[in-house]
C-alpha cells in the first residue's frame, strides 16, 4: 500500500519535472526567435531588410572663441606734402622737416589747415633756419626741436633710439611723433627714385602690422602705411653725412596737445 503511494508521488513529481523543462525550451526559443532576423528582415525572399538596433550619440560640436579685434590706433591730422601747390622744385625737394612741422603746429592748435596756410608756415620755417642756421637742408631731430620751440613754443619729448614698443605708447596716449629716417630704405614706390637720402615724417597711428604715418615726400603720403620692419629699418636720425647715416641711431620727437 505504501509502495503504491510512493510510486504515484514519484510519477507525479517526474510529469512535473518534465513540464517545468517544456516551459523553459519554450521560453529560450521564444526569445531567440524575436531577437534573430526573419528571412524578410534578411532580405529573403522579401524586400525589407534587416535594421539592427541603434544607439545615437550626440554629436558635440566645438563653437570656437571669438576673435580679439586687434588693436589700432590712428589719429585724425592734416596733411600737406613738402610741396603744397605740386612744385617740387630744389627748394621743395628739402621741406620735409617743415612740412612735418607745420602738420604738428596746426594739429596741437587746432587750426584751420589750407595749401596756402602750409607754404607761408613752410617758407617762414626756411628763412629763419637760413638766418640762425645757415642752412634748411636736412635737419637733425636736435635742430627740428629747437626750431619747434623757437618758432612755435612747443616742448617736445626726444626719445632716443626707441622701440616700437615706445613709439606705441605714445601714439596711445594721442601724442603724434616725428622721426627722421634714410629716406631710400622706406622704398616709397612714390618717391622719385632713388628717393632721398634723408627724409622725415610723421608718425599718427598704427595697427597689428605698422604705422601710419603723413609722409610729406609724395602727395600720396597721407595715412600712409610702413610695415614695423620696413620703417624701424629706415629710422636714422641725421648726422651730417650720407655715408655714415645708417650708423645713427634713431631719435622720436613726440609732441602733445
Amino acid at each position: 500500500m505504501n509502495w503504491g503511494k510512493n510510486a504515484l508521488l514519484f510519477i507525479i513529481a517526474a510529469i512535473l519535472a518534465v513540464v517545468s523543462l517544456l516551459l523553459v525550451f519554450a521560453l529560450v526559443v521564444d526569445f531567440v526567435v524575436e531577437d534573430s532576423p526573419t528571412s524578410s528582415q534578411l532580405g529573403i525572399g522579401g524586400r525589407t531588410s534587416y535594421q539592427p538596433h541603434t544607439t545615437y550619440i550626440p554629436l558635440v560640436v566645438n563653437t570656437p572663441l571669438p576673435v580679439l579685434a586687434s588693436e589700432s590706433y590712428n589719429t585724425k591730422i592734416d596733411f600737406t606734402s613738402q610741396a603744397p601747390f605740386g612744385v617740387w622744385d630744389a627748394l621743395h625737394e628739402e621741406t620735409c622737416e617743415e612740412a612735418a612741422l607745420v602738420m604738428v603746429y596746426a594739429w596741437v592748435n587746432s587750426l584751420q589747415f589750407s595749401p596756402e596756410f602750409a607754404e607761408k608756415e613752410m617758407l617762414k620755417l626756411v628763412e629763419w633756419q637760413k638766418s640762425n642756421l645757415g642752412y634748411f637742408e636736412n635737419t637733425s631731430a636736435g635742430d627740428t626741436a629747437k626750431i619747434a620751440q623757437t618758432i612755435y613754443g612747443l616742448n617736445p619729448k626726444i626719445l632716443e633710439n626707441p622701440s616700437v614698443k615706445e613709439i606705441k605708447f605714445e601714439i596711445r596716449q594721442g601724442n603724434i611723433v616725428l622721426m627722421g629716417m634714410a629716406g631710400k630704405l622706406l622704398n616709397n614706390p612714390f618717391f622719385k627714385p632713388p628717393g632721398p637720402a634723408y627724409h622725415m615724417l610723421l608718425l599718427r597711428g598704427f595697427d597689428e602690422k605698422g604705422f601710419f604715418v603723413n609722409d610729406p615726400g609724395t602727395r600720396r603720403g597721407n595715412n600712409f602705411f610702413y610695415t614695423y620692419e620696413n620703417l624701424m629699418e629706415a629710422a636714422h636720425d641725421w648726422n651730417g653725412s650720407e655715408e655714415t647715416l645708417l650708423d645713427s641711431p634713431p631719435i622720436a620727437l613726440v609732441f602733445s596737445r
